[in-house]
């Protein structure tokens, strides 16, 4: 299986019409195979843990791989939750409980080089 990384989640109607038209609607995806996440008002992230005795700390990374740094505290928190001995990828969105909180301010706490404790995230897949 070749290595898969989602660059942008949209809603289907604002992928290009000429991807419309070949596809139909969501069940077509569906139906060729497509695997499609839900999108939230939040930031794609991805934590790697590797939970083996002397491994390195988890990493986490955004939609085109850029680390994130802002984060140790989910990071921390999944590592506390995976088996160990077990190597995954916990696949979701970064986002905030607070209502008021926008996706550019969502945005920004997560490009931050220092922590964002109100950052909280929600797993869609675990790989």
């Amino acid at each position: 299986m070749a290595d898969t990384r989602i660059m942008k989640a949209v809603e289907f109607s604002k992928l290009p019409a000429k991807f419309r038209k070949t596809h139909k609607d969501e069940q077509a995806l569906y139906d060729e195979g497509w695997v499609l996440q839900p999108k939230y008002d939040g930031c794609y992230a991805e934590f790697h843990v590797d939970n083996r005795p002397l491994a390195d700390p988890p990493v986490a990374v955004t939609r085109t791989g850029h680390p994130i740094l802002s984060c140790a505290h989910i990071a921390d928190t999944l590592e506390a939750m995976t088996p160990m001995g077990a190597k995954c990828v916990y696949v979701g969105e970064l986002w905030s409980k607070n209502m008021d909180v926008l996706l550019p301010q969502i945005s920004g706490e997560v490009r931050r080089h220092s922590a964002a404790p109100a950052l909280e995230f929600m797993a869609f897949d675990l790989l």
